[in-house]
């Protein structure tokens, strides 16, 4: 679509189609059959958005993600399968693979070191505690995957590409979106709170992760815009002293993203001239 002319391009052009064919074998799961049909609808919408003239790479992903979403619901229900089917499968295929790991643990550690007897089992228990617990999210962390593959994406598209169809995104301290998606995290909120249908629970779930992991992503740039004159050392100090309480960085980080939609932060820094904006 970018209208190709130079040796480079048609050099990707022929990598990435072999590249596609020797992916797309014929997929023996489930959970295959529903990562590639979503992985199909997206491009398809984000393509056509491209084409469109939607010029910001962050509008273009989310809809594309959205249309991706619906459209792979509407697979679901034309072949009529079911979602609690692509959770077990994704449970059992998970299970199977990590315990060889936790079967193979005690053995592997000398005589006297840090395991003591029953530790494995316990480890083995949560293990499969947090993977029925994450399983239903299963769609968050592949609409979140779409995100970050458009990012990498576009981003080797417009160093490949001689006449790109549109602009390359913005610097991720500038990552930003419409103020308004507040009240959308308050509407994903809600059915936690209400006596609402399970389903609508497991949508508003899977919802809540991918709009809360781009909040946490603001509060990110605005934290690399605040640090960006600060000396590596001092980062790497930082990074030091905020080691043991990692599990609490990402709840400030998406704090300080919803906050920064009424405070504005990086408006409200000094420019270079020490003159306030």
């Amino acid at each position: 679509m970018s209208r190709p002319r130079t040796p480079r391009e048609w050099f990707w052009i022929v990598v990435c189609t072999v590249a596609l064919v020797a992916w797309f074998r014929a997929p023996t799961s489930l959970t295959e059959h529903t990562v590639r049909a979503a992985a199909a609808f997206f491009i398809g919408a984000f393509v056509a958005l491209t084409i469109v003239g939607v010029r910001s790479l962050f509008t273009r992903a989310s809809a594309a993600v959205l249309i991706a979403a619906v459209a792979t619901i509407g697979w679901y229900l034309a072949l009529h399968l079911r979602f609690v089917d692509l959770q077990n499968e994704i449970i059992s295929q998970t299970w199977e693979g990590w315990r060889k790991i936790w079967t193979d643990l005690p053995a592997a550690v000398p005589s006297g070191d840090a395991l003591e007897e029953g530790a494995v089992a316990d480890r083995a228990r949560q293990f499969a505690s947090a993977l029925t617990v994450a399983a239903p999210l299963f769609p968050a962390w592949v609409a979140l995957i779409a995100l970050a593959s458009a990012r990498l994406t576009w981003s080797w598209y417009q160093r490949i590409a001689h006449t790109p169809m549109l602009p390359p995104a913005q610097p991720f301290r500038e990552f930003r979106f419409n103020d308004h998606a507040v009240w959308l995290l308050v509407l994903l909120i809600a059915p936690f709170l209400l006596p609402v249908p399970q389903s609508v629970t497991l949508v508003a779930g899977n919802a809540l992760v991918v709009v809360g992991s781009i909040y946490i992503l603001r509060g990110a740039a605005i934290a690399g815009t605040s640090l960006s004159r600060a000396s590596p050392l001092f980062i790497g100090i930082l990074l030091l002293i905020m080691l043991p309480f990692f599990y609490i960085v990402p709840i400030g980080l998406a704090m300080l993203g919803i906050a920064d939609t009424w405070l504005d932060f990086r408006r409200r820094r000094a420019p270079a001239s020490g003159v306030s904006s």
